[in-house]
């Protein structure tokens, strides 16, 4: 039975709503990462309905779930001889990414002769932007709280593009300047997801558009693994939405939303994967190459289900919001 929780030690309230009280959904070890014992709990706020992480780690706590172990920061090369092949994968994602921030501005007259500028925020490795600027020649800018992901990149790696080092309030950016701002799972880290959108929203060009891809709670993939789904990620994730919570707090913050999809640019085989490898207490801290043939079949074999995932929720959300005024 669900329990009222409160924050330990003085009342934990929404992130979003300032509700103090949540309902108990689960408790998760540590995802990807050595089991050390700590247990970290989801619940969901019991007025907005709100899915988040009611006993978040300290900031120095939370950065060595940052640290060599996080996958996204290891790139291709975590694969061994198959990296060739995982950047190629890769390749294809920054593609339908790409597809994603054109179809956005599609029709939109306003911009018309304008210079496009946009931004990534929580870039990582920023293949998506260097993609993006290739094939549009658009100005592009990154922004992320480390440089992890850009700092070892060999001479002209990651040339023409704007990469910054920080918050997105503080790292000099002009209210008004971006047409196109993009976050690929990037909002479930956010702990005041609200005071980022709000700030995005300045930034943004009257009539510009925001992507947020992000886990769906409301999916067939939590449903199935339960504390192990990988959209929890614990404690890296500090909140998880629902198609209605998404909705929600992006017009709290400004937005006006003009689509919500059940799918993204996401493989939603790579979620279900990383659950299992959950279920099985792996932290994925050496070379994956032995797993890469183990995972290509598995992926073939769930093919079928794929090809559905426009009509059956497998994991992934995406919105697309425009900035009215």
């Amino acid at each position: 039975m669900a329990a009222a929780l409160s924050w330990r030690g003085s009342p934990r309230v929404c992130p979003v709503c300032d509700a103090p009280d949540a309902e108990l959904l689960t408790v998760t070890a540590a995802h990807l990462a050595p089991d050390e014992g700590k247990r970290f709990e989801w619940g969901r706020c019991t007025t907005c309905g709100l899915v988040y992480l009611l006993n978040p780690p300290g900031t120095e706590e939370l950065r060595q779930y940052y640290g060599a172990l996080y996958l996204p920061h290891r790139g291709p090369e975590a694969w061994g001889r198959w990296a060739p092949l995982v950047r190629w994968a890769e390749r294809s994602r920054d593609r339908r990414r790409v597809g994603w921030a054109l179809r956005s501005l599609s029709g939109r007259r306003a911009f018309s002769g304008e210079e496009i500028s946009a931004l990534d925020v929580g870039c990582g490795r920023p293949t998506f932007l260097r993609a993006l600027s290739r094939a549009t020649g658009w100005r592009v800018t990154g922004v992320d709280s480390s440089d992890a992901g850009w700092r070892d990149g060999g001479p002209g790696t990651w040339a023409g593009l704007d990469l910054r080092t920080g918050g997105v309030e503080d790292v000099g950016l002009a209210p008004g300047s971006f047409q196109v701002t993009t976050l690929w799972h990037v909002l479930e880290h956010v702990r005041e997801p609200c005071s980022l959108l709000s700030a995005l929203h300045r930034l943004a060009r009257p009539g510009g558009t925001l992507i947020v891809e992000v886990p769906d709670h409301a999916s067939l993939s939590r449903a199935v693994q339960k504390e192990h789904w990988i959209g929890y990620d614990s404690p890296r994730h500090a909140v998880v939405y629902e198609p209605g919570t998404l909705s929600r707090i992006l017009t709290q913050s400004g937005w006006r939303v003009e689509g919500l999809k059940r799918y993204g640019t996401m493989d939603p085989w790579v979620l279900w994967w990383l659950g299992l490898q959950n279920a099985r207490g792996r932290d994925l801290g050496g070379s994956l190459e032995g797993a890469f043939l183990p995972f290509v079949v598995g992926k073939t074999l769930a093919l079928p289900l794929a090809a559905l995932r426009r009509w059956i929720p497998l994991g992934v959300m995406t919105a697309v919001a425009r900035r009215s005024s």
